[in-house]
């Protein structure tokens, strides 16, 4: 299944995940699981919520999200991977308050994902 935002951009495809984990669906899911685990509450990409954390902390908000467009990328999660690149690049132009916008955004395309993967899960 392939849920669009409103950027036409799927949140979660589970065919090329699953072409990804070598046709296997649990490594698919296990993946997917894993990336949705890290942005849980004690997970390591959740301060990617907290969006004073850009303009404070900005060296740490770069490589949490660079973290964040990889593993969107290798778990096939299209607008996760698109979210987190627009954040890193307002981040890295000093547009606080553009990339604080974005990542209120986060919360929602992740609880999609989390929704689309659950309904796709082997």
């Amino acid at each position: 299944m392939v849920t669009e935002n409103s950027d036409n951009i799927p949140h979660y495809d589970a065919a090329l995940a699953l072409s990804a984990a070598g046709d296997v669906p649990a490594v698919r899911d296990e993946i997917a699981n894993g990336i949705l685990d890290l942005f849980s509450d004690k997970g390591e990409l959740a301060a990617l919520f907290e969006v004073s954390l850009y303009r404070r902390d900005p060296t740490r908000s770069r490589v949490l999200t660079h973290r964040a467009i990889g593993l969107a990328k290798q778990g096939a999660m299209p607008s996760l991977e698109l979210l987190c690149k627009r954040i890193n690049t307002a981040i890295n132009s000093g547009e606080f308050a553009v990339a604080e916008e974005l990542g209120r955004k986060l919360s929602a395309i992740i609880e999609s994902i989390r929704t689309i993967v659950s309904e796709n899960q082997s």
